[in-house]
């Protein structure tokens, strides 16, 4: 079963206060996987690439690999590549919105397939994330 910190809800306040920049690497980490997981939870990749939490990528993809979530991690650089390509995700909205509709139907339908099996593959849950950043917090504040 997955759990996040119960501090994931209070760093989602200080960061709706503070910002980006007030919060600490531990809450950095808590709320971009958070709100990665959430996104793709509730939406698939597809979600993902249109919502706010895609301009914190290159922090998602450190903090998954900092907390070992190795299979996700793998899962997000594939899904951005099929939608981006080499480059990456644009840093513009309108950008990310053209990649996901691709001008003629048999690439909108290549693209769909393609992203309906990498959330089919996410929602397996082979990282347990939440478990993952619990244990990457308890090391972290024992400085273990």
């Amino acid at each position: 079963m997955r759990s996040y910190p119960d501090s994931v809800q209070a760093v989602s306040r200080k960061h709706e206060i503070v910002g980006w920049d007030g919060l600490s690497e531990a809450d950095r980490l808590v709320y971009c996987l958070w709100s990665f997981e959430n996104e793709i939870d509730n939406g698939g990749f597809q979600q993902f690439f249109t919502s706010p939490s895609v301009e914190r990528t290159d922090e998602i993809l450190e903090a998954l690999r900092q907390i070992g979530a190795l299979k996700t991690r793998a899962l997000a650089e594939r899904a951005i590549q099929v939608v981006f390509g080499k480059e990456g995700v644009p840093p513009g909205p309108e950008e990310r919105r053209a990649a996901l509709e691709p001008p003629t139907a048999e690439e909108r339908k290549q693209l769909t397939k393609v992203l309906y099996e990498l959330d089919r593959k996410f929602f397996l849950h082979e990282d347990d994330i939440a478990a993952l950043v619990n244990r990457w917090l308890k090391r972290h504040r024992t400085g273990r």
